[in-house]
C-alpha cells in the first residue's frame, strides 16, 4: 500500500468525483438509473492509483452480458483505462494514473530467515512472503527472460534457510552445481528419475504423517509439530522444497508423474513440503487439477497468449524484458536477480551459511568428531548443552 500525501489525496478525490459524474452521465444514456454510483473508493494497489465505483444493480434485469459492451465503451468516453468486476458485486475500477516504471534490474543482496524474497513492486516495495504462507508456486517463462534465475534464487534462499531440496533438472543446466550439497536429497535429470524424486517426496510425507500421529498436540502443520518437538527435546523437521523444472515436457510424457504431482501438491503443505512447477509453457492438460493447488503464479514473458491464459495471467506474452514478471498475488514485479556464482559457491561450500561458527559451535563439532564419528543428532546436542550448562 502506497502512502499518498494529503495534497495528492485531494487531487485524486477531485479526479474521482469528475470521473464519477462522467460515468453517471453515460449510464443515463444507457437508460439506467442515474443514481447508480453511491460512493467511490480511491486506493493504491501495486503502485497504481485506482478508484472503485460500486454500482447499484436494482434496475439491471436479467444477465449482465447485454450491458458489458456499452459499459466497456466508457473507457473511451472518460479517457481512462478501466475494468469491470462482478466478483464481489458489480463495480468499475478506473486507473487514475499510469503505473510507475519498475527498475530494469534489482539484485538479491541478502536473505531473510523464514521468508522468500520475490522482487520489487512498482512502488519500490520489496515483496517477500513467509515460507509457510507461500503455498506451491507455478513459474512460466521463455528462455532468457528470468525463469531459471528465479528458481535458482528460490533454491538458494531455501538452502540458506536449511531446507532439504528435491530438484528436477531435465536440462541439466539449472542445478548441476548443487548435486553434492548435503541439503540436496536428489537431483533428477530424466523422466524416470523425476518419478523417483516425486516418489521420494511422498515417502517423506508418509514418514511425517507417522510422526504427526504420535505427537500429543495433534499438529495440523509443520510449525505446530516443530513447536512440540523443540519443547520435547525432539529433532525438529526441516522444510522440503521440490522444484520440477521443465515440468510440462516431463508430465506430457508421463501421466503417472502428472497424477503423482497432483497428489503431492494436495498433501504436501501440511507436512512442510513446497512444490514449484516451472516450464516454458503449460498446457491445460498438464495443469489439470494441480493449478488449483498453486498459491502463487509467477509469469515471465511466455511465447503465446494460450500459455498466458492457461496459467491465468493473460498479458504474460506481452512482457518486454528479462526479470519482469506478472503474479497473481502481487501484481507486476521486477524479480530479484541473483548471480549464478552464489549458487556455485554454496554448492562448493556444502553449507547453508557463510557466517563463521562461534566457540560453542566449534566445541560441539569437535566432540561430535571424537565421540560420534562426526554425527550430531538434535537430542545429542541438547544433552551436551545441558551437560555443559549453556542454558540454550
Amino acid at each position: 500500500m502506497n502512502t499518498i500525501t494529503t495534497a495528492r489525496q485531494q487531487q485524486l478525490s477531485q479526479q474521482a468525483l469528475t470521473t464519477g459524474l462522467q460515468l453517471r452521465d453515460m449510464l443515463e444514456r444507457l437508460n439506467l438509473q442515474a443514481d447508480l454510483i453511491r460512493r467511490a473508493y480511491v486506493i493504491s494497489c501495486h503502485g497504481m492509483i485506482v478508484v472503485f465505483y460500486p454500482l447499484e444493480l436494482s434496475r439491471l434485469t436479467g444477465k449482465l452480458t447485454p450491458y458489458q459492451r456499452s459499459l466497456h465503451q466508457l473507457s473511451t468516453y472518460i479517457r481512462k483505462p478501466m475494468a469491470i468486476s462482478n466478483s464481489t458485486g458489480f463495480r468499475y475500477a478506473v486507473l487514475m494514473e499510469k503505473p510507475k516504471q519498475l527498475p530494469a534490474k534489482v539484485d538479491l543482496k541478502r536473505v531473510r530467515t523464514g521468508k522468500l524474497q520475490l522482487g520489487v513492486s512498482p512502488s519500490r516495495q520489496t515483496i517477500s512472503v513467509l515460507w509457510e504462507k507461500t503455498g506451491h508456486i507455478l513459474v512460466a517463462g521463455m528462455t532468457g527472460y528470468g525463469k531459471t534465475n528465479f528458481i535458482r534464487s528460490i533454491a538458494y534462499q531455501a538452502l540458506r534457510d536449511e531446507f532439504h531440496l528435491l530438484l528436477g533438472d531435465l536440462s541439466k543446466t539449472a542445478f548441476p552445481m548443487l548435486k553434492h550439497h548435503p541439503g540436496v536429497l536428489a537431483v533428477a535429470d530424466n523422466q524416470a528419475e523425476y518419478l523417483e524424486l516425486v516418489t521420494k517426496a511422498h515417502q517423506i510425507i508418509g514418514e511425517r504423517e507417522l510422526l504427526y500421529g504420535n505427537s500429543p498436540n495433534y499438529p495440523e502443520n509443520l510449525e505446530e509439530y516443530n513447536s512440540w518437538a523443540i519443547q520435547s527435546r525432539q529433532e525438529p523437521l526441516p522444510r522440503v522444497l521440490v522444484i520440477l523444472d521443465e515440468y510440462n515436457s516431463v508430465a506430457t510424457a508421463s501421466s503417472d508423474l502428472k497424477v503423482s504431482v497432483e497428489n503431492l501438491a494436495n498433501q504436501g503443505r501440511k507436512f512442510g513440503l513446497t512444490v514449484i512447477l516451472a516450464a516454458q509453457d503449460f498446457s491445460k492438460e498438464v495443469l489439470g487439477n494441480v493449478r488449483d493447488q498453486m498459491g502463487l503464479t509467477v509469469a515471465f514473458k511466455v511465447n503465446n497468449i494460450h500459455t498466458a491464459r492457461n496459467i491465468g495471467l493473460g498479458k504474460a506474452n506481452t512482457l518486454s524484458r528479462p526479470g519482469l514478471a506478472l503474479t497473481n498475488r502481487y501484481g507486476p514485479l521486477q524479480v530479484f536477480f541473483m548471480d549464478k556464482q552464489k549458487l556455485i559457491d554454496i554448492g562448493l561450500q556444502g553449507k547453508t551459511t557463510s557466517l563463521p561458527i562461534n566457540q560453542q559451535e566449534q566445541q560441539l563439532f569437535e566432540r561430535a568428531l571424537r565421540e560420534e564419528d562426526g554425527k550430531m543428532a538434535y537430542t545429542q546436542i541438547m544433552e551436551w548443552v545441558g551437560e555443559w550448562g549453556w542454558g540454550w
